[in-house]
Order: C-alpha cells, then sequence, then structure tokens
C-alpha cells in the first residue's frame, strides 16, 4: 500500500484512486499522446483533450464503485 492510498484509508469516506496507470505504463513510459489525443500540457496538467476520455473513467472510478 503507497503512502498516499494509507493516507486516504484513515479518512472516513475517502478512497484512494490510483491514477499512475491513467498516465503512465507499467515501465514508467509515459507517453505524450492517446490516440490522437494530447495528454499533458505540461510536465504536470492534462489536456482538455485527454480530461474528455478520461471522463468516464473518472466517473465510474469516483461515483460508480461507492461502498467499496
Amino acid at each position: 500500500m503507497s503512502s498516499e492510498e494509507a493516507a486516504a484509508a484513515e479518512v472516513p469516506g475517502v478512497r484512494f484512486v490510483p491514477t499512475a496507470p491513467w498516465f503512465c505504463t507499467t515501465n514508467r513510459l509515459c507517453p505524450a499522446y492517446a490516440g490522437t489525443a494530447p495528454i499533458f500540457v505540461d510536465g504536470a496538467h492534462m489536456t482538455p483533450e485527454y480530461s474528455a476520455k478520461l471522463a468516464p473513467v473518472i466517473g465510474e472510478k469516483l461515483l460508480g464503485q461507492v461502498g467499496t
């Protein structure tokens, strides 16, 4: 368990959602594009295009698995 996940587990009602797989491979390679959508505006912020692609995934993780 990561330190972030452990910290989230100690706060009632908080759920840790690992996001690294949405941006980088298991080899820690972080591509510039997902299909035709650029991923990063800079080194830390995602583009609106990639945000739109992730919206269904983020929604499911944050809202679709309540209580898990």
